[in-house]
């Protein structure tokens, strides 16, 4: 099994809190932050070249490119 830790809004992902006691070993994997290059630990969505806002939906379908790997400070969510 595979899944992210964090939602786009830096919050978890609920099946992450069902689904962890029940595993025998874990696996972090870790990108690299676009931003600066840090241990990024974020997922940001872009939506026309700006940040997603809070009130977005959760679960949005599309392109990888939508997505982008961040750090803690690079990390941004319109409207928190």
């Amino acid at each position: 099994m595979s899944q992210l830790d964090f939602d786009f809004r830096r919050e978890p992902w609920r099946n992450t809190e069902i689904l962890l006691p029940l595993l025998d070993q874990v696996f972090i994997l870790q990108a690299r932050c676009e931003g600066c290059g840090a241990p990024a630990y974020f997922s940001q969505r872009d939506i026309n070249g700006q940040p997603a806002h809070v009130n977005d939906p959760l679960v949005m379908v599309g392109a990888e490119e939508l997505y982008t790997p961040k750090c803690g400070r690079c990390h941004q969510v319109r409207g928190k």
